[in-house]
């Protein structure tokens, strides 16, 4: 049995493609919160766009359940044709499917304030899905991660060693805490792990204490 889905919903295709990242519809929602709404949005407008034009040729195969302009909803999903797509392009993510037009028709913008477009028609398909299989061959996963934050790398072992061995004999000796704060400070392009200070603090052995003195 193979360990990838059939099919995935239009959802989940389009924040593959933009982001790196298979989304449901409340998936997607959870993280909005998170996002720069300009450059993600254009992210995934380019994923839509990339997504309709390999279906357009036939590459790609879309399914929905269509919902008339009477408000009738087929019960069973079909296969969604080239000239079907050519009229219906508008990504809705509040049905995970497609309406008559083009671009995004309802996504929170800059302020988190969700704006739906004008409809062109009350016609449209939802629950939509892309086939799995044709959609990695033909187009390429996204490599931008969902949230805003820049992923900092890691300090490699050996650069914790050596930053430890330039600390001074006071510093060395102070709790993990302060430690994992002071390597934070000398290193702020890098993501730190505190159990790395740790095995530092560790690999000093017991503290040697000095010589007991006498009060005069």
């Amino acid at each position: 049995m193979s360990r990838y889905p059939v099919n995935i919903s239009l959802t989940e295709a389009l924040t593959w493609l933009a982001f790196g990242e298979r989304l449901d519809q409340q998936g997607y929602f959870n993280a909005t919160s998170s996002m720069k709404f300009n450059n993600e949005r254009q992210l995934l407008l380019d994923a839509l766009q990339r997504l309709i034009e390999k279906a357009l040729t036939g590459s790609i195969e879309i399914y929905g359940k269509y919902c008339g302009s009477n408000g009738n909803v087929s019960p069973v999903a079909r296969l969604v044709t080239v000239l079907e797509l050519a009229s219906y392009q508008a990504f809705d993510i509040t049905i995970d499917g497609l309406r008559h037009g083009t671009g995004l028709q309802w996504l929170p913008d800059e302020d988190s304030v969700w704006v739906y477009q004008p409809l062109q028609s009350s016609a449209h398909f939802q629950n939509v899905t892309v086939k799995y299989t044709s959609l990695k061959h033909h187009l390429v996963r996204g490599t931008k991660p969902l949230s805003t934050a820049a992923k900092k790398e890691k300090l490699s072992s050996s650069q914790y060693q050596t930053w430890f061995n330039n600390l001074s004999k006071d510093q060395k000796v102070t709790s993990e805490k302060n430690l994992t704060e002071i390597c934070q400070r000398d290193h702020p392009d890098h993501h730190i792990i505190r159990e790395k200070i740790r095995n530092l603090k560790k690999s000093q052995g017991p503290l040697k204490r000095g010589p007991k003195t006498q009060d005069l």
